[in-house]
C-alpha cells in the first residue's frame, strides 16, 4: 500500500466535512431567500427562482456526500485490513490513529504518549510503508 492509498480515507473525511459545511451554507442561503414574486407571467428563462436553484444544488450536494460516504466505508475497510496485517502493535496504533481516526501527527504523538514525538511517529509510519512497497 502506498502513502497516497493510506491517506485517501483521511483526506476523503476532510473533503466530506467541507461538503457538509457547504451544504449547511446552502440551506441557510435558501432559507433566507425572499418568496418569489407571483405577479405577472414568467419571463422566458427566468422561470426558475433562486430557491429552486438552491434546491437543485442542495439535492446534488446531498447525493455527492452520500457517494463519498460510501467510498469512505470502502476505503476504511481496505485500510483496516492493511493495518490488521501489521505485526507490530505500536505501528498498528500509529496507523490507526493517523489513517482511521484522522488525527494530526501532533495528536498521534500525544495519544501514543511516552517519548513519542511527531517526527518519530512519521518515521515509523513512513518506514513501514517503504518496507511493504516491494511486497505488492
Amino acid at each position: 500500500m502506498t502513502q497516497k492509498e493510506v491517506s485517501q480515507y483521511y483526506w476523503l473525511c476532510k473533503e466530506i466535512k467541507l461538503d457538509e459545511e457547504r451544504l449547511e451554507e446552502l440551506k441557510l442561503e435558501a432559507y433566507n431567500q425572499k418568496s418569489p414574486s407571483l405577479s405577472g407571467m414568467p419571463r422566458g428563462s427566468e422561470v426558475t427562482s433562486k430557491v429552486e436553484r438552491y434546491a437543485v444544488e442542495i439535492t446534488d450536494l446531498v447525493a455527492i456526500i452520500a457517494a463519498k460516504r460510501l467510498q469512505c466505508i470502502h476505503e476504511r475497510n481496505r485500510i483496516e485490513r492493511f493495518i490488521a496485517d501489521i505485526p507490530d502493535s505500536m505501528t498498528r496504533m500509529i496507523f490507526t490513529l493517523r489513517s482511521i481516526k484522522c488525527l494530526t501527527w501532533r495528536q498521534v504523538a500525544q495519544r501514543m504518549g511516552g517519548p513519542m514525538s511527531e517526527e518519530n511517529a512519521k518515521q515509523i509510519f513512513s518506514r513501514y510503508l517503504r518496507s511493504t512497497q516491494g511486497e505488492g
